[in-house]
């Protein structure tokens, strides 16, 4: 069954919001459920310019990456997952937390600050690139990471 809402936490602002799956419009939704398909193969998928998106997914979570394209190298800038279920939420909080990324930025949230379930966690890494600070300070990471939870999460989501 498809909730109403999940919550939406941005670990590293501490910033949480509910994201209600009538704020997502059909053919948004339709594009990004065959986005998150494509995100799942070993080279990932161009979200937009200089823009890529990796993800893996098991059970009821999935975790990815996005990374901008700077100078030769794809520089990673944001890790976003979500979790259906508390057992995989668990886990997921755990990964988000206890990873080091050596990039100087900490998590506002601590492991024991998990919100229920279903939720998307967004965790904002210290890489810097003109690109990835458009994507970021256009809105347009929350939007996509949103959205992407709600192709993930429920791709059987339904429009009436």
């Amino acid at each position: 069954m498809v909730p109403d809402y999940f919550e939406h936490v941005t670990l590293t602002t501490g910033h949480s919001r509910r994201s209600y799956h009538s704020e997502v419009e059909q053919d948004v939704f339709l594009k990004l459920l065959k986005l998150s398909k494509e995100a799942l193969a070993p080279k990932g998928v161009e979200v937009c310019d200089d823009i890529l998106f990796q993800a893996t997914q098991e059970r009821d979570m999935y975790i990815g990456t996005l990374y901008c394209h700077y100078d030769t190298a794809d520089v990673p800038f944001l890790i976003t997952g979500g979790a259906r279920t508390l057992e995989s939420g668990k886990e997921l909080w755990h990964i988000l937390h206890s990873t080091e990324f050596n990039d100087g930025l900490k998590n506002k949230t601590t492991e024991k600050q998990m919100p229920g379930v279903p939720f998307v966690a967004d965790r904002i890494l210290g890489s810097v690139s003109p690109g990835a600070m458009e994507f970021m300070f256009s809105g347009a990471s929350g939007d996509f990471c949103r959205c992407m939870g709600w192709a993930f999460l429920y791709p059987e989501l339904t429009f009436v």
